[in-house]
C-alpha cells in the first residue's frame, strides 16, 4: 500500500503480524478481506466493527482523512 498515511502491520497478542491487516499511527485499522472480490475495511480507533468498506485501495486513505476531519482525531 503506497499512501500518505503511515501504516504498520497490526500485531496479535503474541506480537505476530496479522496477515493483510495494518494500523495507522492514530490506531485506525485497515484490513484486506479476500471475498469473491477484495474489500478493504476501515475501523476507527477503539472500534469493534468497520465503519467503512471499499473495493478501492486509494479510497481507504480518503475515508480515514475524512473521518479524522469529521471527528477531529489528531494526525
Amino acid at each position: 500500500m503506497s499512501n500518505s498515511l503511515a501504516l504498520t502491520p497490526k500485531l496479535n497478542a503474541d506480537s505476530t503480524p496479522i496477515r493483510d491487516c495494518w494500523v495507522t499511527t492514530d490506531r485506525y485499522t485497515v484490513a484486506l478481506c479476500h471475498l469473491p472480490r477484495d474489500r478493504w475495511t476501515v475501523t476507527r480507533p477503539g472500534g469493534r466493527a468497520p465503519f467503512a468498506y471499499t473495493g478501492d485501495e486509494q479510497e481507504v486513505f480518503r475515508l480515514i482523512l475524512a473521518d479524522r476531519a469529521a471527528s477531529k482525531v489528531p494526525a
